[in-house]
């Protein structure tokens, strides 16, 4: 659902931003093909898909090949200046950024900010459970100062060379 969300509103900037520079916009699709439902209203025909995984705005004059009636020729995306050409483009993507300040401003707005504290809990800090032992606490006990580890894991220590001690 949050996906399709996004991809109507995406498509949405792009088809706003189109309309809104005066291009001629043919389509407005929701979802890809087959379609579901279309209807024209003025230029413009909107539809429905029932694949909902993208969807597009087809412009006039987007593809440089496509034959275009002498009479739309003034509104197709090739003829308009650069400027409105980046609007229509990057008016979708601008529309997510939008969508992600909008929620994080949401979900800041709920639970507000984090704040990290190095104060301990009310009631401190419990000991383990009964018949359970924390391995840092067990090697505590028994070394001490001036005692050393003679084997690790089955495998006896030995004195590192100092070759050995640069290579770490």
């Amino acid at each position: 659902m949050g996906f399709a969300l996004l991809i109507i509103l995406h498509e949405a900037g792009h088809f706003t931003a189109a309309k809104a520079v005066g291009m001629r916009v043919e389509r407005f699709s929701l979802f890809f093909p087959p379609l579901l439902f279309k209807v024209r209203r003025g230029e413009t025909e909107y539809a429905i898909g029932s694949i909902p995984l993208g969807g597009y705005v087809r412009i006039t004059g987007m593809n440089p090949t496509e034959e275009i009636p002498p009479e739309h020729q003034d509104r197709a995306y090739f003829r308009m200046p650069v400027w409105k050409r980046v609007v229509v483009i990057s008016a979708g993507p601008l529309v997510n950024l939008v969508i992600a300040f909008v929620i994080f401003a949401g979900i800041f707005a709920i639970h507000g900010t984090f704040q990290t504290s190095n104060a301990v809990a009310k009631g401190g800090l419990k000991p383990p459970a009964l018949g359970t032992l924390h391995p840092a606490r067990a090697a505590s006990r028994r070394s001490g100062p001036g005692s050393s580890a003679i084997a690790a894991r089955a495998r006896r220590a030995r004195a590192a060379s100092p070759r050995r001690r640069l290579a770490c």
